[in-house]
């Protein structure tokens, strides 16, 4: 030790070098660091999330989780797998080997392995995988309130219209990817049917639900060309009121009545 300081003792002019050689170096470094707010992080957990509705959790449980999980053991790069069936839900958590060299093979791996599970019912939705990294959490919220409260349906709709409005505008701005909302409920009719009635004209309550499909619908129907150019088709029958729901045509006789 005592050597190696005489030997830079000995020679101010390679230690002065040195030094500023450091200084500059950390200016350099300060003015041309990469920096950010809100920096990714992953966290070596793969989420696989289906929705099956309608279904008990032991069904989720046979007819879901446990054949993901057999295709999953199938794939190299896992650590642990484990996994929750609740009502209507199941949740497949993967965790990842934190020392693997391509965390983007394995993760397409899982997905591959999931997209083979063909005997999962065709009731159940397609099954999300979500890598869990902090990309996927929000970076910042936004509350939006009536300070004289929420009396009616009228209230609540312009609540909704201002969110929709204040949605809009966030996509809008570079950067934004997704906008999540919370506590915003999806708009609903309800109908409720009259057994009585229903017994009186012997109709079905399948019926009923079969013309309220048919009813709501709003797609394409192509393309109708004449001379002057052509004109598009199209085919809108959704329900907007409550009242176009009370004239849906439930069952008609051979004379149309």
């Amino acid at each position: 030790m005592k050597k190696f300081i005489t030997f830079f003792a000995e020679r101010s002019l390679l230690v002065n070098i040195v030094v500023v050689s450091v200084i500059i170096a950390g200016i350099m470094f300060i003015f041309t660091a990469k920096r950010e707010a809100f920096p990714r992080i992953d966290f070596d957990y793969v989420i696989a999330n289906t929705v099956y509705p309608g279904a008990t959790a032991e069904d989720v449980e046979k007819h879901i989780s446990i054949p993901i999980e057999t295709q999953l053991r199938e794939v190299d790069g896992i650590e642990e797998i484990y996994s929750s069936s609740i009502e209507a839900r199941s949740i497949v958590v993967v965790k990842l080997d934190p020392d693997l060299d391509s965390r983007d093979k394995v993760i397409n791996d899982i997905k591959n392995a999931i997209d083979r599970v063909t005997d999962i019912p065709e009731e159940a939705e397609d099954t999300v995988v979500t890598e869990l990294s902090t990309a996927q959490q929000p970076v910042i919220d936004i509350s939006i309130i009536n300070k004289n409260g929420i009396h009616g349906d009228a209230d609540e709709f312009e609540m909704r219209r201002f969110a929709k409005m204040l949605e809009d505008r966030l996509l809008d701005i570079h950067g934004v990817a997704r906008v999540d909302k919370q506590g915003y409920r999806d708009r609903e009719m309800i109908v409720e049917v009259n057994p009585l009635m229903l017994d009186s004209y012997q109709i079905a309550i399948n019926e009923v639900i079969t013309a309220l499909a048919k009813k709501n619908l709003n797609f394409p129907g192509g393309v109708l060309k004449n001379p002057e150019g052509e004109m598009i088709i199209r085919t809108i029958g959704e329900v907007e009121t409550a009242e176009d729901i009370g004239n849906v045509l439930i069952r008609a006789n051979d004379a149309g009545n």
